[in-house]
């Protein structure tokens, strides 16, 4: 039998994936932190939780979940974001993915992230070519998730 609160939750635990993410970008900067031309260029997911990809983002017995890939790409001001998870929902495997787009800003090593889709704003953390992005939690029982990516 199908888990129909797996179903739903796959989706929307790949939308929450992207808002995270979002709130990678920042536009602009206080004399402490990076600036938005010095995060420019593309960052992509190097860990779940301190798992390396593929790593479960979900388990909802018998269904599970495995982000696969995820980058966000940062201009001075904007940020666009791509993710792709293998998904296992009553014994049927698919692919899907996830994207999102908007603006942010930087304070400190903060970065505020602004949605364009829903307006919502998700903060980051930025230590050198790194940005962790913490708390994100899919209301799956699973706990929060602790996102991290890596400048290329």
């Amino acid at each position: 039998m199908r888990n129909r609160f797996s179903a739903r939750l796959v989706p929307a635990a790949l939308a929450i994936i992207t808002a995270a993410v979002l709130a990678t970008a920042c536009g602009s900067s206080t004399s402490t932190g990076p600036t938005g031309s010095s995060l420019a260029g593309t960052w992509n997911l190097s860990t779940v939780n301190g798992k390396n990809l593929p790593a479960i983002f979900l388990i909802a017995t018998p269904d599970t979940g495995w982000i696969t890939q995820g980058s966000v790409v940062l201009t001075s001001s904007t940020w666009n974001f791509t993710a792709t998870a293998d998904v296992s929902v009553g014994g049927i495997h698919t692919t899907q993915s996830q994207a999102d787009s908007g603006t942010y800003t930087v304070s400190g090593n903060t970065l505020s992230m602004t949605s364009a889709g829903d307006t919502s704003v998700n903060t980051a953390t930025v230590n050198g070519s790194t940005i962790t992005v913490s708390g994100v939690d899919f209301g799956s029982g699973t706990g929060a998730l602790t996102l991290v990516f890596q400048k290329q």
